[in-house]
């Protein structure tokens, strides 16, 4: 079975006991304010992307690699532009 064919349909994620387990966590560690929710992000899958092809160029040769702009936007906060926080992800 394809990630998209088990992603897709509510009937999968619903009652998916992971996703359940993480809403969990999620809401206990957010309302005692042990994360602060600064420091919490859902990526979009093109960044994700980014970041792991940024990662294997980085493994690759670590002398001398720059970061590309677009990744650095998403860490300076410009990115993504619906969720703009102009703070610095640490």
């Amino acid at each position: 079975m394809t990630v998209a064919a088990r992603v897709i349909g509510p009937e999968k994620w619903l009652g998916n006991e992971e996703i359940d387990a993480f809403m969990y966590i999620w809401r206990v560690k957010t309302s005692l304010r042990h994360w602060t929710l600064d420091y919490v992000a859902f990526i979009p899958t093109y960044f994700y992307l980014q970041i792991e092809k940024a990662y294997l160029s980085f493994t690759g040769s670590k002398i001398g690699y720059v970061l590309g702009d677009i990744i650095l936007a998403y860490w300076r906060g410009e990115l993504p532009s619906h969720g703009r926080t102009n703070k610095v992800f640490i």
